[in-house]
């Protein structure tokens, strides 16, 4: 796993049902005491591609949106820094043609305009929330398989 993890799209095969890995990507992301590296998301239902292709079909998709930093963390976030985070996206989509038994689903930083200007400090809190979707997907299937690109 490498430091600029966040900002590749991984990949997921996972024996469950999309609305287990849904289910899984939620509870991730509304995980409370990361310690000082906590995040506030706001998570809605939504659609999304899995590519820039535009002729790509949508997929039913959960976007988790940074709303600001909790704990701790919230005091430090008074800076320009910390708001320089607030609208980042992280987007979770399930391929709604996924057959035989496994789930494919990607998840990617969908926003980046504002990830351009967070320090990498703040990018690595986003990646601890990336790799805990992965450790619930795990959960569901020990055998998980993960690709990042």
């Amino acid at each position: 796993m490498g430091v600029l993890d966040f900002r590749k799209t991984w990949n997921f095969s996972v024996a469950a049902s999309a609305e287990q890995c849904f289910r899984a990507f939620y509870q991730a992301m509304s995980a409370k005491g990361m310690g000082v590296g906590a995040i506030k998301w706001r998570v809605d239902r939504t659609s999304a591609r899995s590519g820039p292709d535009p002729a790509q079909p949508e997929w039913p998709a959960y976007v988790a949106t940074f709303t600001g930093r909790a704990g701790l963390g919230g005091i430090m976030s008074v800076s320009s820094a910390g708001r320089a985070m607030v609208g980042t996206q992280i987007t979770f989509g399930v391929n709604p043609e996924t057959a035989g038994g496994r789930t494919e689903c990607s998840m990617w930083m969908s926003n980046r305009l504002s990830g351009m200007q967070m320090p990498m400090g703040d990018l690595l809190f986003l990646r601890n929330y990336m790799n805990e979707v992965e450790k619930q997907l795990r959960l569901l299937d020990p055998g998980l398989l993960v690709e990042r690109v």
